[in-house]
């Protein structure tokens, strides 16, 4: 089972979210620490780092695993996410 960090923005973003969407995000990124690359983990483009995505009703989050880490680096809305 992988650990889990969380960057401050994802924090931040899980805070200011409705509860109820916030526990299901929480309870997805539970369920990568068992299986870090699931069938609907998508590799982020135009990254230099392997980050993947999963998909969480209209919420995206953004994570990496290293080593036996998993970093959640983002998590934002679908309109959002994908701005460089």
């Amino acid at each position: 089972m992988l650990d889990v960090e969380y960057d401050r923005k994802a924090v931040r973003k899980l805070r200011k979210i409705p509860t109820e969407q916030a526990e299901r995000i929480l309870m997805k990124i539970e369920s990568l620490r068992m299986i870090p690359f699931p069938a609907d983990a998508v590799r982020v483009i135009h990254q230099p780092e392997m980050i993947f995505r999963i998909r969480v009703g209209d919420m995206r989050v953004q994570y990496r695993v290293f080593r036996q880490t998993l970093f959640i680096t983002s998590i934002e809305k679908r309109s959002k996410a994908y701005q460089f």
